[in-house]
């Protein structure tokens, strides 16, 4: 497969993994060309955007058809990175470690538990600054939190974004312009990819502020590339923790309603997202990539 051109292996093989983690300079082994993640970029555009313009249309009246708010848009990253890498005959590098679930505890620990106890630290500082006690609700239907967070996970946006963002772009951008290069592009990828959402109803950003959606991003962004590379690119658990954090944010204000209104939650939740980023970006500026894994 390999031996039609040299440029084609250096596609399908961006950088290994283990040279990620153990080669103190990798990106001095570039890729030849971003044609690829912008081909998918524009494609994940097309596919997303595709289904939900229309969708806002009906939601306006701008057209006459009814189209009901459907989650297949969500997949748009995913079908893509699949897209592409079929014509870079590289579909198999690219969903093998979506099969990495062997991992060690303490990465599950942090892909589950560090994104609830962020919000649930930043949903009780919003109780705090209201003075408000805590006024539970739902509470009889908590059995049904397995079941979501699974929902979430398939149809949610985990699965159908995060093999086109951490799984293709990610690696691929790695090599060229290092951790927080591809951070910054991904974050603005990411973002431009949502865009539709702030007019769509019944999306998750339907009427919240894009300046601050904008700042989690690049946030995000940073701190998913350092837990890819902490995990050595483990595409699962980047999906767990996108799943984490979604699942967090859909489940507090169904048990805490008072979320729900007004609310610090999510400047808290950011501002920490924030902190956490910077010493990340600071912790990549002063010391080289091999030594961030632990």
């Amino acid at each position: 497969m390999c031996d039609d051109a040299a440029i084609t292996c250096n596609l399908l093989l961006p950088l290994p993994y283990h040279r990620a983690m153990t080669t103190p300079n990798p990106v001095s082994h570039p890729e030849p060309t971003l044609v690829p993640v912008v081909a998918f970029m524009f494609l994940a555009l097309a596919l997303s955007w595709g289904l939900w313009i229309p969708t806002i249309a009906s939601q306006h009246g701008w057209i006459e058809a009814r189209i009901p708010v459907m989650p297949w848009g969500s997949f748009g990253p995913s079908i893509a990175a699949i897209l592409v890498a079929a014509r870079l005959r590289g579909v198999g590098a690219l969903l093998r470690p979506i099969h990495r679930f062997r991992a060690r505890m303490v990465d599950y620990a942090i892909a589950i538990l560090a994104p609830m106890l962020v919000l649930v630290l930043a949903a009780a500082a919003d109780l705090v600054a209201k003075g408000d006690a805590p006024a539970f609700a739902n509470l009889d239907k908590l059995w049904m939190a397995p079941l979501l967070w699974i929902v979430i996970l398939i149809v949610g946006g985990p699965l159908g974004e995060e093999m086109g963002w951490r799984g293709f772009a990610l690696p691929r951008l790695l090599s060229r312009v290092g951790p927080l290069g591809s951070s910054l592009v991904i974050a603005l990828m990411w973002l431009v990819w949502h865009l539709p959402l702030f007019w769509l109803e019944g999306a998750a950003q339907k009427g919240s502020s894009i300046a601050l959606f904008a700042i989690a991003v690049v946030a995000f962004a940073i701190v998913f590339t350092w837990f890819w590379i902490r995990t050595e690119g483990n595409l699962w658990l980047a999906i767990v923790i996108h799943t984490s954090i979604n699942f967090t944010s859909v489940g507090l204000p169904a048990i805490l309603p008072s979320l729900e209104k007004e609310t610090l939650m999510t400047p808290v939740f950011t501002s920490i997202l924030c902190v956490c980023a910077l010493v990340i970006a600071l912790r990549w500026h002063l010391r080289p990539i091999g030594a961030t894994k632990h």
